[in-house]
């Protein structure tokens, strides 16, 4: 059977026994690990990316995004400007305390699953070390060190993107 990515993300969520064990088999590694320093309280941060499903108001070359689900197992799909591109996220854990979002990714320009993580914490009343760390599953053909290149100059533009939402 030919499953969409989208599919395949809902499978795991709706098959969890024989998805948690593929799950676990796959091998991901830190590919990048960006922290930036933005000039914004913890909380306008977390408001935005907690909000998960809202990319659009401050994802740069988002075309249009689509939410399935509410919460944890809630799947968005990106659709950009650039033709053909595609992503899909799955929501897999929210820490509110720690301000910890986790999410599946699957991008139809890599064939590959891979998980992204970001993380806040408070540095004082103003200013927030935002941290975006992207574990995959490296397909043949691709080093880490090419998609290093990309996703690390990519995060500090998002995360950027995110503080100048909630300044404006």
């Amino acid at each position: 059977m030919n499953q969409t990515p989208y599919a395949k993300l809902q499978s795991v969520e709706l098959a969890a026994d024989e998805t948690l064990q593929n799950w676990t088999k796959m091998v991901l590694e830190v590919i990048s690990s960006v922290t930036e320093i933005v000039n914004v309280p913890i909380g306008e941060v977390w408001a935005v990316i907690s909000s998960f499903g809202c990319e659009r108001l401050w994802f740069p070359d988002m075309k249009s995004i689509d939410l399935k689900g509410y919460g944890i197992g809630s799947v968005r799909t990106y659709v950009f400007h650039e033709p053909g591109r595609i992503a899909w996220e799955r929501l897999d854990y929210v820490d509110v305390e720690n301000h910890v979002v986790r999410f599946a990714v699957f991008r139809n320009d890599l064939l590959t699953e891979s998980v992204g993580t970001m993380k806040l914490k408070a540095l004082d009343e103003g200013r927030t070390a935002f941290t975006w760390t992207a574990e995959v599953d490296l397909p043949e053909g691709l080093t880490k060190a090419q998609l290093q290149k990309e996703l690390d100059p990519m995060f500090r533009g998002l995360i950027h993107a995110v503080a100048e939402a909630v300044k404006t």
